[in-house]
């Protein structure tokens, strides 16, 4: 498209896009974008997603995941220049197979677990992929790790098991109307005779109150609890696997990235949604879309926030680094777990606030040991090339 003798960069890539932010001639303002632009939609994409499962009737997670995987693919052809036509080979095919069943997994039982786990919880969860990575590299390929790796990774465990046995329960409020239960006040039998003896306390039976008006009485919020943190060992277990299986695609098979994005989640998208169709998720939600249509709207608009958010933190990679991104991802996820408890009503105790800080802590020695790893490497060539 030619306008007034210059090019216009056109939409089809998101590469080309970013291209246009370089009139600011600044790579200082991209980066701030960038930034901006992954912490809010991402955080957008969070709280639409808590959003759906505070709805009592919304339990379709692998739906979610469909629908997430779904848009991501589509995104990848429409945007990024991915091609259908261009069919892999057939081994890329039993590669992409295998990494998209990985990921159907991975992202499909972590939706899933918010019908049983808090969204903070989840996000801690989310946060320990370092865990698996350790135990992964040990135990299959015989990897060394640091020092600072393994207190890192000691540190996440004990604050994945601070948040899980933390309280779990919130306090329901029986109002004025309620009938007492039997917790609240002892059994009485009303049909007594009670005489009064001198210097006897005058207790009347009719003068007990059947009926009061304020009574804080904990309720279990997350009654399997169990069953969140089982899928959620899952996910994060996919995790570790996902990124090795993504690197053996692109470096043995010469496959480029957006294709191999846009089929992955498109395979994953339809492993999904057929086991939504078989479990009877999909005819459940198509009840609920159909009385409540908002509810499809906002999983679409969490879907597209979450692709947009990825393109910024891979902005934030290309321009400044793993590591910068990494951190500014941590920083991203404190703010989402602080926002979600003060948009919505949930239990936060010391034991709370104690898993929390100690994760941070776990996530900063990663970081550090990450980049530390990285110097000592450079020094090392540098050192070689000099003698």
């Amino acid at each position: 498209e030619v306008n007034g003798g210059r090019r216009v960069p056109g939409f089809r890539s998101v590469e080309k896009f970013w291209e246009r932010a370089k009139t600011l001639k600044s790579r200082k303002h991209r980066v701030i974008l960038a930034i901006i632009g992954l912490f809010f939609l991402y955080i957008l994409h969070d709280i639409l997603q808590e959003k759906a499962f505070r709805n009592k009737k919304f339990n379709f997670g692998w739906l979610m995941t469909t629908i997430e995987l779904g848009t991501f693919a589509a995104c990848a052809n429409l945007f990024e220049g991915a091609s259908l036509t261009k069919k892999p080979s057939s081994r890329a095919i039993v590669y992409f197979t295998f990494l998209s069943i990985v990921l159907a997994l991975s992202q499909g039982s972590g939706s899933a677990a918010l019908q049983y786990v808090s969204f903070p919880l989840k996000v801690c969860f989310k946060s320990c992929k370092l865990i698996p990575t350790m135990m992964l590299g040990v135990l299959i390929t015989g990897r060394r790790y640091s020092g600072l790796q393994y207190v890192s990774a000691l540190l996440m465990c004990i604050s994945l098991i601070l948040l899980v046995n933390a309280p779990h329960h919130k306090h329901h409020t029986i109002e004025s109307g309620d009938k007492l239960n039997e917790s609240i006040l002892p059994a009485v039998n009303a049909t007594a005779d009670i005489t009064e003896k001198p210097g006897d306390i005058n207790f009347d039976i009719k003068r007990i109150p059947t009926r009061i008006s304020r009574v804080e009485k904990p309720v279990e919020e997350y009654p399997h609890l169990h069953r969140g943190v089982a899928l959620l060992l899952l996910a994060i277990g996919c995790d570790a696997v996902v990124p090795n299986l993504q690197e053996k695609i692109l470096s043995k098979m010469n496959v480029p990235i957006t294709n191999m994005i846009m089929w992955t989640n498109l395979l994953s998208g339809m492993a999904t949604f057929l086991f939504t169709i078989v479990s009877g998720e999909f005819v459940a939600a198509v009840y609920l879309f159909a009385s409540e249509p908002q509810v499809l709207f906002w999983l679409v608009m969490q879907a597209m926030s979450g692709y947009c958010g990825l393109r910024c933190y891979l902005v934030l990679v290309r321009e400044c680094g793993a590591v910068f991104a990494v951190v500014i991802t941590s920083l991203r996820k404190v703010a989402t777990i602080v926002l979600s408890f003060l948009l919505f009503s949930k239990p936060f105790t010391m034991r709370h606030m104690a898993g929390i800080l100690v994760l941070q802590l776990g996530v900063a020695l990663a970081i550090f040991s990450r980049k530390y790893k990285k110097r000592m490497k450079v020094k090392k060539r540098a050192s070689k090339s000099s003698l």
